[in-house]
């Protein structure tokens, strides 16, 4: 009788090695099948996420703390931020102007707002549905900032000083793709 190529501790080995190997892969299959795993922050709420500034000033910081230097002083309520990471009550936070900080969490407000990024003209038309040929209800320059009220299909409803319209998603700072809505 031949000796075999493979004693039977070395296939049983082997087959060991690859059950092991199957139970890392299978997380990492696992994760590749949701594109966007939901991250969340030390409150609790998703990050990244919009909030707006809260307060008539606040202090942005280079670091999470008030012994880091104050980096800008936002004196625009309502301006709406990009939360990209927290530490503790600190959020880092990124405005439309792609500037990155740390602002206290008191300072800033769950309240959604948005930032009309003007077109060609610095001026942008709302409607009164969501759709090119409805009724223009509002023209709004580059820079307004008005509450958002929601997402459908590519299209935003805002209002801006208690009037409503529509407005494409691509012409608003302060939106992300999560926030478009089916009908």
């Amino acid at each position: 009788m031949k000796p075999s190529r493979n004693p039977p501790y070395r296939r049983r080995a082997a087959v060991l090695g690859l059950l092991a190997a199957s139970l890392f892969l299978a997380p990492a299959g696992a994760a590749e099948s949701d594109p966007t795993p939901l991250k969340v922050g030390a409150s609790g709420l998703p990050v990244p996420r919009f909030v707006s500034l809260g307060a008539r000033e606040v202090n942005m910081r280079t670091g999470p703390g008030t012994q880091y230097p104050i980096k800008w002083l936002y004196g625009r309520r309502g301006l709406p931020v990009l939360v990209e990471a927290e530490y503790d009550i600190w959020r880092k936070v990124r405005d439309r102007d792609g500037e990155v900080g740390w602002i206290h969490g008191s300072l800033l407000s769950g309240r959604r707002t948005v930032v009309i990024a003007g077109g060609r003209e610095g001026v942008r038309t709302l409607y009164e549905s969501p759709h090119p040929a409805s009724v223009p209800v509002l023209r709004a320059e580059d820079g307004v900032i008005g509450d958002l009220d929601g997402c459908r299909l590519g299209w935003c409803k805002i209002k801006i000083e208690g009037k409503s319209g529509w407005l494409t998603m691509d012409a608003l700072w302060g939106v992300l793709p999560a926030d478009d809505k089916p009908e």
